[in-house]
């Protein structure tokens, strides 16, 4: 959407985690657990100005699947900080503007020994969520799950992840992954106000 393209930045990051060296982890450190190749996330695409597409959707597909277990809290407590956030304003600067995060998950996360970044003790998924909708206009929350009817969560990602907006959070079913997640790239782009 040419209206938009101008000031739009985008990111990519690949989330995963290592529950062991979740508490021993240092908020702030990119993902780096201090362990030569294990990572509780990487930054694939740094915030970038969408300009030259090809470059981006090339970073997004080429890279290996980080394996471990689901901590999405200590990944979206980083991103929260001030390192990643002023990365945007300094891909393209101007005016201040709307920032969005899209998680994309299953819908089993861990959080237990996990340090807060902006306060004392240990975070929690609720204060890591206060953290994201401080630092980001709106969260959207497209959870895949392998079946219907047996949803998790629902009340935590409605009124906690997506800050209260039921229509940020779209849920995608694996047995129609391909369609539903095309769908809910649609959905987005249209609540964003960009036209395909």
């Amino acid at each position: 959407n040419a209206k938009n393209a101008d000031m739009t930045t985008v990111s990519l990051v690949q989330f995963s985690g290592i529950k062991p060296l979740e508490g021993a982890y240092k908020p702030g450190a990119e993902g780096e657990t201090g362990n030569a190749g294990l990572y509780h996330y990487r930054v694939q695409v740094a915030p970038t100005a969408v300009g030259s597409l090809s470059n981006i959707n090339r970073e997004c597909t080429e890279f290996d699947a980080l394996d471990g277990n689901g901590q999405l809290f200590l990944c979206l407590q980083d991103l929260s900080m001030p390192w990643f956030t002023d990365k945007f304003q300094r891909a393209v600067p101007g005016a201040k503007r709307e920032t969005v995060i899209i998680v994309v998950s299953d819908e089993e996360w861990d959080v237990k020994k996990l340090q807060n970044a902006f306060g004392s003790g240990n975070a929690t998924a609720e204060s890591v969520c206060e953290a994201v909708h401080k630092a980001y206009s709106q969260l959207f929350a497209v959870v895949v799950r392998p079946n219907r009817f047996n949803d998790q969560n629902e009340d935590f990602i409605k009124n906690k992840l997506c800050n209260g907006k039921s229509a940020n959070y779209i849920k995608v079913y694996t047995q129609k992954f391909e369609d539903m997640m095309n769908d809910a790239g649609k959905q987005i782009c249209s609540k964003l106000g960009y036209t395909a």
